[in-house]
């Protein structure tokens, strides 16, 4: 199999140069994708990130199509952090899967996290060849995560699957 070798490096190959060099993205599996107005085949890596005090976990998968976020998300600099995530679900969108699931498990998130879900959410449902769904886990004593859940339902048009669990 053939893979692309970029002739010209755009602000998003430097960030993900970065984010390698600096074990951000320590998923070293590639999975083929035909890249949008090329007849050349690219490699995407899959994504892990470690949950930190501030930051969830985010385990993005090409090969089946499960986009993890959990944990609590309130970052110093919001887009920072999920630049990459929008970067490689924009990516992932020239190829996805028969079948694209959001999981979401998030105890706390911050309004500017809420903002950049929105998006994500936003970006997801104009992905064309893909059956896209969200499951939205919360605590099932956190009403609050519940009515946020609800509240994005009703904003979006992808379905939309409110799991309540009693623990994370």
């Amino acid at each position: 199999m053939t893979y692309c070798i970029f002739t010209k490096i755009t602000t998003k190959v430097v960030h993900f140069i970065f984010l390698l060099k600096y074990n951000y993205i320590s998923e070293t599996k590639f999975l083929p994708y035909r890249s949008s107005g090329s007849n050349c085949i690219c490699s995407m890596k899959n994504i892990f990130i470690e949950q930190t005090s501030k930051t969830p976990k985010v385990e993005f998968n090409a090969e089946t199509g499960v986009l993890l976020i959990e944990g609590i998300s309130i970052p110093e600099n919001t887009v920072e952090f999920y630049h990459t995530l929008i970067y490689w679900i924009n990516e992932y969108s020239q190829n996805p899967l028969p079948e694209t699931t959001l999981v979401l498990k998030l105890e706390y998130f911050n309004t500017s996290t809420s903002v950049v879900l929105l998006n994500m959410f936003k970006i997801l449902s104009d992905i064309d060849g893909t059956e896209v769904k969200v499951d939205w886990y919360y605590e099932s004593d956190d009403i609050e995560m519940e009515e946020v859940g609800k509240d994005y339902a009703n904003m979006i048009n992808i379905p939309f699957k409110l799991i309540a669990v009693d623990v994370f």
